[in-house]
């Protein structure tokens, strides 16, 4: 299942780099391609997982996750 979802707060390389690697910590997600410049990920995953799940892995940084 694949999904793409709008995330604000990325500044740079190194935001997108931490949120793929963020977002990608979170068990049954297969795949994640950030980018910065549409300020988006696309977010494989084996199964639905709700948006709090994934604003819980952003917990803590300046990343704002929406569904887009």
């Amino acid at each position: 299942m694949k999904q793409t979802y709008k995330i604000t707060g990325m500044k740079c390389s190194g935001c997108a780099e931490t949120t793929q690697k963020l977002l990608s910590s979170v068990k049954g997600v297969t795949e994640v391609k950030v980018n910065l410049q549409n300020q988006s990920a696309e977010i494989n995953m084996q199964q639905p997982i709700s948006n709090s799940t994934f604003e819980k892995a952003l917990d803590g940084t300046s990343y704002v996750i929406s569904e887009g």
